[in-house]
Formats: C-alpha cells, structure tokens, sequence
C-alpha cells in the first residue's frame, strides 16, 4: 500500500482526515462563540447588575499581593459576591456568611466576641499563612471593625473591594469573585449592608 504522510494509505484514511477537518471546524466555531459571548457578556451585565458602573482603565498596587488592572468601578450586591476559601481540600467558594471572616467579624459586630467565635478564623488563618502573628492580626481586624463601624457611609461608597468581572458557575449562578477585600466585605455584611463599591479587573 501507498504511505500517506508516513501512514499506510487505506480506504479509511479519507474519512479520518475529513473527521479531523470537521473535528477542526468545530473547535474554531467554538472559540468563536466563546469570543462573541465574552464581548456581549461585557456589555450586558454592567446594567444587569451594577450601579454607578464607569470604565477606569488603572493600575493600583494591592497589600500582599500584586499589582492590580482595574478595568471600572461601581457598587454590586453583597449577595453576588463570592470568597476563593483556602481549606485542606483545596480552594472551596463559599458566599461571605459562610466564610470563618464572617463568623467572627459578626460577632463583634453584635458586641458578642467568644473565643468559638475566633477559633474558626485562627484555623484559617494557620492553613491560609501559617508564618503570621495571629493575635496580632485579629487585633488588627478588630481596630478595622471599629473604624468601618463608626463610617458606613464613608466606607459604603469608599471601600473599593478588589474583584473579578462576573462568572457563571456550573449552576448557572452569575458571581463576582474577591480577589482583595475578604474581611471588608464581612464587615459590611455583619452590618446588613446590601451594597458595596467595588474595583473589576479582569
């Protein structure tokens, strides 16, 4: 038999090239479609789900982390805002009244501070930086407690919560994911605040 390509040439080989060709086909059209979703995604749901949303193009440095991309502003729903929780089994999105930051900012929030209250975000904090002063970070975060407390206002429209543009979970859930602001948002919701400003990159 001839070699096509290296390969013996057989009766087959026309339809297997013809399933690659169409294999090929499909692919393209679906990176076209994912492409097209994007672009319409990102002019639909700035209305669907922000307030105040304005396009800001730039570049803030971020503690403990990196240098972020702010793409635009606004202020979005608690209840759409989703937290990337570090746990032994990996990364598990939790909403924020799931999260050991709510528990014990709640708490003291209510003037109700127990230590059940802080052992859940003392854990946390061992497996999420095991290297840092604990005790010197819960008295960090009840001084930022105090502060946001005593300025909603000012934080409600201020506060600038670092997150990611909309995704659609598997359930068909559309969230916005933290990427800087976990004990902020805490805050706000240990308050019964139902908004908050925030920062999107993308």
């Amino acid at each position: 038999m001839e070699k096509f390509f290296g390969v013996k040439k057989t009766k087959w080989k026309p339809f297997i090239i013809m399933g690659w060709f169409f294999l090929c086909c499909i692919q393209a059209v679906l990176k076209i479609a994912e492409t097209v979703k994007r672009r319409i995604w990102s002019y639909i749901w700035p209305g669907c789900f922000i307030f105040d949303y304005k396009k800001a193009a730039r570049v803030i440095d971020v503690p403990r982390c990196d240098y972020a991309h702010i793409k635009a502003t606004g202020t979005i729903p608690l209840e759409l805002l989703r937290v990337r929780l570090r746990t032994p089994d990996g990364i598990k999105l939790r909403k924020i009244e799931e999260t050991p930051h709510y528990v014990w900012i709640k708490s003291i929030v209510d003037g109700n501070e127990k230590e059940a209250h802080s052992q859940g975000y003392r854990d946390y904090i061992k497996i999420y930086e095991p290297n840092m002063d604990i005790e010197k970070r819960l008295n960090e975060l009840r001084t930022l407690v105090a502060e946001i407390s005593s300025s909603l206002d000012k934080f409600v429209s201020e506060t600038g919560i670092i997150i990611y543009v909309p995704e659609i979970t598997y359930r068909g859930d559309i969230v916005f994911f933290i990427h800087d602001g976990n004990h902020r948002a805490a805050i706000a919701k240990a308050h019964g605040l139902e908004r908050i400003a925030v920062l999107f990159i993308a």
